[in-house]
């Protein structure tokens, strides 16, 4: 079910109380979770506005003798980073001095903007036994609600997450999988070109947010831009609001902040993460510019429906929800007294 379910199943696999997870801060809100399930600990190295460069002693901190696993994401969500060579030999470096898997979450790999490029830590001297790469058609394709991933690496480490697999959901997305197939077999022309329209709309987002007067994080891929919101007033006292996110003063979208304290180390609170898929009726022309460009390509958009289905919870008056109402074989059959839940049933 998709790369985040990949990602799960790799961490519980390989993981257990008492190991150590060395992940990238700021970072996907799953993986803290999913390392928290497993009884494992987490270890941060911390990415900085406004660059993102990796602090090799952060890096070397964050490592120790119960460093069983590193958890990497590049292109890096929400930051838009793209590792660099020299950052992920790095990394390998210290991987292979501890013995470390890499779990290395490249979902993003087609969205990568000239001149950065994507280099797979599995292509590494040395790296390609210790490494499970993770992937997805969602973001490639727009097709987040397929939910189609996978994951693939040395076969003893691919058996050993199909063996939790199998036991977190049996099978899934079924139909979609031959699309997504049929997807990745397109020409490599379809992804640069692909990558060179958001490429287009990323500098147009960025542009208009400097010429708002706000710092900018220029990202080498994803589809987020980081903008620092303290000129507009906003400081690191400020709270998210109670369903978790922060929205932008220009309106042009939003993205859920993380409920861990730490998460806010790397950005601080008033940095505002702006997905360019900006939001009908924000008004300016150049926000409507910078609309995903997905959005044309795909109609049924998962991204898209969700922000919808967001923003209408948003607007649902408070107060308790309505039950659902009973199927009527179920109410019959409570009329009749043949339900157990029934009352003259109980105990």
């Amino acid at each position: 079910m998709g790369a985040t379910e990949a990602i799960a199943a790799s961490v519980l696999a390989l993981c257990e109380a008492g190991d150590e997870v060395v992940m990238f801060e700021p970072y996907y809100d799953s993986y803290a979770a999913v390392v928290a399930l497993a009884g494992a600990t987490r270890r941060t190295s911390v990415l900085r506005f406004p660059d993102f460069s990796l602090d090799e002693a952060s890096l070397r901190a964050a490592f120790s003798d119960r460093t069983r696993l590193v958890l990497l994401n590049t292109p890096h969500n929400p930051t838009g980073k793209v590792f660099t060579a020299a950052e992920l030999e790095l990394i390998a470096r210290f991987a292979v001095e501890h013995d470390a898997i890499v779990v290395a979450d490249e979902v993003y790999e087609h969205l990568v903007y000239a001149p950065a490029r994507h280099i797979p830590i599995a292509t590494l001297p040395g790296m390609a036994s210790r490494t499970l790469t993770i992937s997805s058609g969602g973001k490639t394709f727009a097709t987040t609600g397929w939910k189609v991933g996978w994951v693939h690496g040395p076969a003893e480490l691919v058996a050993a997450v199909r063996t939790v697999k199998q036991f977190l959901t049996f099978a899934g997305s079924a139909p979609f999988q031959p699309a997504v197939a049929a997807g990745l077999a397109l020409p490599d022309a379809v992804f640069t070109d692909y990558a060179a329209g958001l490429a287009a709309k990323r500098d147009a987002l960025v542009a208009g947010l400097q010429e708002a007067g706000l710092p900018v994080a220029r990202p080498d891929g994803t589809y987020f831009v980081i903008a620092d919101a303290a000129p507009l007033g906003a400081t690191d006292e400020q709270k998210p609001a109670a369903d978790g996110t922060v929205e932008a003063a220009n309106s042009v979208g939003y993205y859920s902040w993380g409920k861990d304290p730490a998460f806010s180390c790397g950005l601080g609170r008033h940095k505002v993460v702006i997905p360019w898929e900006a939001r009908p009726g924000s008004g300016d022309a150049r926000w409507r510019a910078c609309t995903w460009s997905s959005l044309r390509s795909f109609p049924s958009c998962s991204r898209w429906r969700g922000w919808c289905l967001s923003a209408r919870r948003r607007r649902a008056p408070a107060g308790p929800r309505a039950r659902p109402a009973a199927p009527a074989a179920a109410r019959r059959r409570r009329a009749e007294g043949q339900d157990s839940d029934h009352p003259r049933h109980g105990h």
